[in-house]
């Protein structure tokens, strides 16, 4: 991974230098910089779990910076080579990486590019990268028990045949959760039998939304899909104190915090909170 990022940062050096701009800004690997920081500043102190989730999220973000440098149109033969051959490192495999980015030539040499599609679901689906061609249906394993163990207690073991949701608060508990099982970030509300359901949306879904925006477009039907198909619902952190209120500084005012929204949801919807086991009953 620090051998891929020094080929992106020397790519992105080359095109500001002869751009003449140092503020130029054909291409931008920020977010694989942040990515990468947040794995190696950290990965000697982390759980084997989180640190295998750190590295997929920092892999996931550099191979999609990969496809956009390559498509600016701005590279040399031979940089778009050495990209490639980091793209085989993240894939797994050279000829699904040859996929995602088929090379073209045009004009005299000039570099165009054609994003496979087949290859840039695989890649972006987060399946497959960042582990280095381990075998596809070792990826697409459904997890069915996290080890992290939650503030509430609760056992965080899947029933079979069932899809169960989690909700806490994000930075007592649920960030951890979230790693453990791969930090996969999806608007697929849907059912995940035997396993875990998350609130985890791009990054990008967030920009320019207010809170009740989110709550009304993202947050109350991932709850409504997870009350109608009738999951296991569990609560990583307990509904009580300080994680209940969040302090909003448009307004300067304090508020139910999301995960407190979640829960009077669910009261709402006929649920009741068991103390003793950490889950929703209705």
């Amino acid at each position: 991974m620090t051998q891929d990022m020094t080929v992106l940062t020397q790519t992105e050096a080359r095109i500001k230098a002869d751009s003449g701009n140092v503020n130029h800004q054909g291409i931008d690997i920020s977010a694989s910089h942040d990515a990468y920081m947040d794995f190696s500043t950290q990965k000697g102190t982390l759980a084997d779990t989180v640190k295998e989730a750190k590295l997929r999220t920092a892999a996931q973000t550099v191979a999609a910076d990969v496809g956009q440098v390559i498509a600016s149109g701005q590279l040399s033969k031979a940089e778009v080579t050495k990209l490639q051959n980091v793209m085989a490192e993240i894939v797994g495999d050279a000829e699904s990486a040859a996929e995602y980015i088929s090379i073209n030539l045009h004009d005299g040499g000039a570099m165009g590019t054609e994003i496979g599609a087949t290859a840039q679901t695989y890649v972006d689906s987060g399946n497959g990268v960042g582990d280095n061609g381990r075998e596809r249906a070792d990826r697409e394993k459904v997890i069915s028990e996290i080890k992290y163990k939650p503030s509430s207690g609760a056992e965080l073991k899947a029933s079979p045949g069932k899809t169960t949701t989690v909700l806490g608060n994000y930075k007592q508990d649920m960030q951890y959760i979230i790693d453990e099982l791969g930090n996969v970030k999806s608007t697929d509300f849907g059912p995940n039998d035997g396993g875990f359901n998350v609130l985890n949306v791009p990054d990008e879904k967030y920009v320019g939304m207010t809170r009740e925006h989110f709550w009304e477009k993202h947050n109350r039907p991932w709850l409504d899909n997870a009350i109608d198909r009738g999951d296991d619902i569990v609560l990583a952190t307990k509904p009580e104190g300080r994680v209940m209120k969040s302090f909003n500084k448009t307004t300067g005012e304090w508020e139910p915090s999301g995960f407190a929204r979640e829960y009077q949801y669910l009261i709402d919807n006929g649920y009741h909170y068991d103390s003793v086991a950490n889950i929703m009953v209705k």
